[in-house]
């Protein structure tokens, strides 16, 4: 099996797993990081643990003085990771049982964290939330990308996450939100 059929199977057994969901979880009141616990991660009925690894490679930028280079910060506690990589985690993290723990690397230095199993819980309602904000929205719309659009703001098409895109999909974008 190839590593796109592979990955495409994955996420197929992912979106079955959602769909067996019967209604959104509500998230925590607090994050995670507000509560005052000792918990640490559980060990039991874990199989194992991985580790996802995040780099923060050198910028180059010009300068008056020609090509400058910017060695990027790691975060300095768990509390100032980028979310997106916490979603990411904590979705590894339910999916495969394991103990979780999320690594940055620089030139310089690397950090390893270890999220409690209470911030990865929180951040996989994160994820289950919105999920089925999405499969509302399809629900809602029929599909209809037009009535989609009147539900959901505006995509930013210049933030870098959306740097692969056409410029035919910028264009639908732009029809479908009227600008």
């Amino acid at each position: 099996m190839t590593d796109k059929k592979k990955a495409e199977k994955e996420v197929e057994e992912a979106v079955n797993k959602l769909k067996e969901l019967k209604k959104p979880e509500t998230t925590p009141e607090k994050h995670p990081a507000e509560k005052t616990t000792t918990q640490k991660n559980s060990t039991e009925n874990k199989k194992g643990k991985f580790l996802e690894l995040k780099s923060k490679p050198i910028n180059f930028r010009q300068n008056k003085n020609g090509l400058g280079q910017t060695i990027q910060k790691l975060p300095a506690s768990i509390d100032d990771v980028e979310i997106s990589y916490m979603k990411q985690v904590a979705f590894y993290w339910k999916a495969t049982g394991k103990k979780a723990y999320l690594g940055y690397v620089n030139s310089e230095e690397y950090k390893i964290f270890e999220p409690e199993d209470d911030r990865l819980e929180y951040y996989y309602k994160q994820l289950i939330n919105k999920a089925f904000t999405i499969q509302n929205l399809l629900e809602i719309s029929e599909g209809d990308p037009k009535v989609m659009a009147k539900y959901v703001e505006m995509p930013d098409v210049k933030n870098f996450y959306y740097s692969d895109l056409t410029e035919e999909q910028v264009d639908i974008t732009k029809q479908l939100w009227g600008i």
